[in-house]
C-alpha cells in the first residue's frame, strides 16, 4: 500500500486516514446502533405516547443536558488538552483531582435541586409537574457525569471498542426497561424518564469501577485551579451551546401546544441522527488532531484528512436528507407527519457543525478556550433573540430555521479565530465543491414527482449514487487519489482473485 501514495499523499496519512476511518466506524456503528434502533422505536412509542408526552420529554432532554454541562464545570476539557503533555505520574493526579471533584461537588448540588427547587421550576415550566418529571431528568443528568472520565480517557487512548461497548449496554437496559414501562405498563413520559433514571444509576455504578484504575484518593489544590481557570470559559460556553441546541424548547412550550413541542421533538431526533456520525468522527478525530497538531510538518496531512472527513460526513447526511421526508411518512401516524418539513433543518444544522468542530478543536488546542465562550455566547445570544421575537408568530418552523442561523454564526467565529490561533492550510476549494455537490442533489431530490413511496426511496437512492459523478465533473479528485485509487483497486482485484 506505500506504493499507493505520491507526493500529496502520503503513505503516513493513509495510516492516519485508516484509524480516522476505523475508528470513526467503531464510534459510528455503536451510534447507529443506539439511534437506528431508537428510530425504529419510533412507531412503537407515537402509538402509545401522546404527542404532549412528547413535548414534556422535549423539556426534561434540556434540564438534564443541562444538569451535565453545568456540575462538571467542563473539567474533562483539562483532561483532552493536557493528556499528550502530562507523563504518566501528572495524568493519575490530574484524573484523581477531577474525579474527587466530580465525586463531592455535583452530589452536594443535586442533592439540594430535588429538595429546595420544587418552586424555581414550576415557575420556569408551569405545565410540568416537578415530581416526578422534573425531579427525574435532574437526577438522571447528574448520574451521566460518572461517565465522562473514562469515556475521555478512551477517546483518547483510541479505544473505541470499550466506549461503544459500555454506551450500548446503558442503552440496551434504557430501552429494555422504556419498552417495559411505556407499552406494557402504559407509563407515558413518566415511564420513559424513570427508565432514563434507573438505567444511569446502574451505568454510574459501573463506571465508577471502571475509573477506579486510573485514579486514587490523591488532591491537588494547585492543579484543580489551573484546570478551573482553563476549562471555566468552557462552561459559559458550553451553557450557550446548550442554550443554542436546546433553549428553543423553553421558549416553544410558553408559546405552542406541547403536541406542536412534541413534533418538533420528533423532527429533532430524526434530523440529529446525522449528528451521531458527526460526533463519531469528532471522537476519532480528536486523539489524532491533538496528538498531531504540535508539529507543523503535520498541518498538510492534517489538512487532507479533514477534507476526507468533510466529504465522508456531508455524503451521509445528504444522504439522510434526502431521505428523512419519506421515513417520516412510512414510520409514523399521521399526526406526526408534518415533522418531515422541518428535519433538513436540523441537518443542515448538523452539517454546519462539521465545519465548526474542525475549526473549534484548533481554537482548544491553542489554550485560548475564552473563544469557546464568546462564539457560543454571540451565537446563543442572536438565537434567543431570534426565537423569542419569531416563535410567538411562526411556531416551530422559526424555531428549526433559527437553529440553522445559530449553527453557522458559531462557525464563522471559529473559523475566524483558528485561521489566527493554528493557520491549518485547509482545502476550502474541495470543501466548496463538496457542499456545491451536496445541494445540487439535495435540490434533485426535492425535485422528484409524487408517487408511490418505494418508487420515490428508489429514485433518491439511484440521486444520491451520483456523488462520484459529480465530484469527477468539478475536479474535485487531484491525481494523486485517482493514482492511489487506481492502485487500490488493482490490489484488492488481486488479493481476491476477481
Amino acid at each position: 500500500m506505500k506504493n499507493g501514495l505520491d507526493s500529496g499523499v502520503t503513505s503516513s496519512l493513509f495510516d492516519y486516514v485508516k484509524r480516522l476511518g476505523t475508528n470513526t466506524f467503531i464510534y459510528a456503528l455503536g451510534d447507529f446502533l443506539v439511534k437506528g434502533f431508537m428510530l425504529l422505536l419510533i412507531p412503537l412509542y407515537t402509538s402509545f405516547l401522546l404527542t404532549s408526552d412528547y413535548g414534556i420529554l422535549g423539556v426534561t432532554d434540556m434540564v438534564s443536558g443541562m444538569m451535565g454541562i453545568i456540575l462538571t464545570l467542563q473539567l474533562t476539557g483539562a483532561i483532552t488538552i493536557y493528556y499528550f503533555r502530562l507523563d504518566a505520574t501528572e495524568r493519575k493526579l490530574l484524573l484523581s483531582t477531577i474525579w474527587l471533584f466530580f465525586l463531592i461537588i455535583p452530589t452536594s448540588i443535586t442533592f439540594v435541586l430535588i429538595i429546595l427547587g420544587n418552586k424555581s421550576f414550576n415557575t420556569i415550566f408551569p405545565d410540568i409537574p416537578f415530581s416526578p418529571y422534573i425531579q427525574l431528568a435532574l437526577v438522571g443528568g447528574y448520574l451521566t457525569i460518572f461517565s465522562l472520565i473514562p469515556q475521555t480517557l478512551f477517546r483518547l487512548r483510541e479505544q473505541p471498542v470499550p466506549l461503544v461497548l459500555f454506551n450500548l449496554f446503558g442503552f440496551g437496559i434504557n430501552i429494555g426497561l422504556s419498552i417495559y414501562f411505556v407499552v406494557v405498563l402504559h407509563m407515558g413520559a413518566r415511564g420513559v424518564l424513570w427508565a432514563f433514571f434507573i438505567s444511569n444509576a446502574i451505568m454510574a455504578v459501573i463506571y465508577i469501577i471502571v475509573t477506579l484504575k486510573d485514579v486514587s484518593l490523591i488532591f491537588s489544590w494547585p492543579l484543580l485551579t489551573k484546570s478551573i481557570i482553563l476549562c471555566i470559559p468552557l462552561l459559559p460556553h458550553m451553557l450557550s451551546y446548550w442554550a443554542l441546541s436546546l433553549s428553543d424548547r423553553a421558549i416553544l412550550q410558553a408559546y405552542v401546544p406541547l403536541s406542536d413541542l412534541g413534533i418538533y421533538r420528533l423532527a429533532f431526533q430524526f434530523g440529529t441522527a446525522f449528528q451521531l456520525f458527526v460526533t463519531a468522527a469528532n471522537n476519532a478525530w480528536i486523539p489524532i488532531f491533538f496528538n498531531k497538531a504540535v508539529d507543523k510538518k503535520s498541518w498538510e496531512k492534517l489538512s487532507r484528512l479533514a477534507t476526507y472527513l468533510v466529504l465522508a460526513l456531508i455524503m451521509i447526511g445528504t444522504g439522510i436528507a434526502i431521505f428523512a421526508g419519506e421515513i417520516i411518512r412510512l414510520v409514523t401516524p399521521v399526526s406526526y407527519h408534518s415533522a418531515a418539513k422541518i428535519v433538513p433543518f436540523f441537518i443542515l444544522g448538523s452539517l454546519i457543525n462539521i465545519f465548526y468542530l474542525i475549526w473549534a478543536n484548533a481554537t482548544v488546542f491553542s489554550k485560548h478556550t475564552s473563544w469557546m465562550t464568546i462564539g457560543s455566547v454571540i451565537a446563543a445570544t442572536i438565537n434567543i433573540i431570534a426565537n423569542l421575537l419569531t416563535i410567538p408568530t411562526f411556531g416551530i418552523a422559526a424555531a428549526a430555521v433559527n437553529a440553522v442561523g445559530g449553527s453557522v454564526v458559531l462557525a464563522l467565529v471559529h473559523f475566524f479565530v483558528s485561521r489566527r490561533l493554528l493557520p491549518l492550510p485547509h482545502e476550502y476549494g474541495r470543501w466548496a465543491k463538496v457542499c456545491l455537490t451536496a445541494l445540487t442533489l439535495y435540490i434533485f431530490g426535492g425535485l422528484l414527482p409524487k408517487s408511490v413511496i418505494w418508487i420515490n426511496l428508489v429514485g433518491r437512492a439511484a440521486i444520491w449514487c451520483s456523488w462520484p459523478v459529480i465530484l469527477i465533473v468539478l475536479g474535485f479528485w487531484n491525481k494523486n487519489e485517482y493514482n492511489f485509487a487506481r492502485k487500490f483497486l488493482t490490489h484488492l482485484i488481486a488479493k481476491w482473485g476477481l
